[in-house]
Parts: structure tokens; sequence; C-alpha cells
């Protein structure tokens, strides 16, 4: 159900990003990234918006404005370790910002299992109904929220 949800959540925001376009907000910290063909813009600027855009702009240069430092720094490290490893692994060639892009992806995908797992444990720690757990973890894979990292 994990990866099911995580696929049509991913899906459903590259389906909207291209059909709305986003708008343009005053005050907004931008992360402009290159990207090295049109496929990959299409799929992967979905994904650099909003709080996303400080975690990745941190995993790319680190922390260079006073603002920033409301991110604590696991997350980004993690973002550019893994970027730096999936550049070194992958046989395509892509640009060091889309590789950081989809690391953050591959992590957020992995902390989405691990925590849908510990919650199932919770639920059945607590002896709740399985109708009933089961309910909550599909309301929890298929949140709205869930295209942020």
């Amino acid at each position: 159900m994990v990866l099911y949800s995580r696929i049509s959540i991913i899906a459903f925001a590259v389906i909207v990003s291209y059909l709305i376009p986003d708008h343009h907000a005053e005050g907004v910290e931008e992360f402009v990234v290159h990207y090295s063909s049109t496929w990959m813009n299409l799929l992967l600027s979905p994904f650099v918006r909003w709080d996303s855009v400080h975690y990745l702009k941190i995993a790319s240069e680190g922390y260079v404005s006073e603002n920033q430092l409301a991110f604590s720094p696991l997350y980004p490290a993690m973002i550019r370790y893994g970027g730096i490893v999936l550049e070194r692994i992958l046989l395509i060639r892509l640009t060091r910002h889309e590789t950081i892009i989809i690391a953050a992806l591959i992590i957020n995908l992995c902390a989405m299992y691990i925590s849908y797992f510990a919650l199932g444990r919770i639920f059945r720690q607590l002896k709740l109904s399985r109708g009933i757990s089961n309910l909550a973890l599909l309301f929890y894979c298929f949140n709205p929220a869930g295209v942020f990292f």
C-alpha cells in the first residue's frame, strides 16, 4: 500500500504540475535547478516547491541564509550524500540538482515505509480493531501533504 500510495501521489503531483502552472509567490526563496532534459524538468520540478526548496538548497549549498536555520541538518545531509551516491551508481548522466531531488524522493519513500510499519505496530500494541487500523493506515498513506519532503 505504501509504494502504491507514493507512486500515485508522485504521478498526481507531476500531472497537476503540468496542467496547472505554479504561481510565483513573493518573498519565497527559489532554488534554480538545471535540468538535463525537458523530461527531467517535467518529472522533477513538482518537487521543488515550498519547504522542499529549503531542504534542497541546504543539501546543495549548505546553510547560506539565516532563515534556513529553522531546518535541521540531518535530512539535508542525507539528501546530499544520497545524491553523491546516486551520481556514482547511475548509468545515465544527470545534473547534480537532479540527483539531489531524486535522492530526496528515495529518502522520503524509505521514511514513509518505516513510519507506516511503526504506526501499524503501534496500532497492534493498542489492540485497535483491524478495520480501524487499516483505515487509519490508508488515510496516512494517501495524506495530501505526502507530496512535500
